[in-house]
């Protein structure tokens, strides 16, 4: 794998993780 791919795929990453965790943000805050 070259390095322009391991770039998009980090990035492909960063947004799923993102989107996990701003599903997961509500929960957080009840829990707290």
């Amino acid at each position: 794998m070259n390095s322009l791919e391991q770039a998009e795929d980090l990035k492909a990453f960063e947004r799923r993780l993102t989107e996990y965790i701003s599903c997961l943000q509500p929960a957080t805050g009840r829990w707290r």
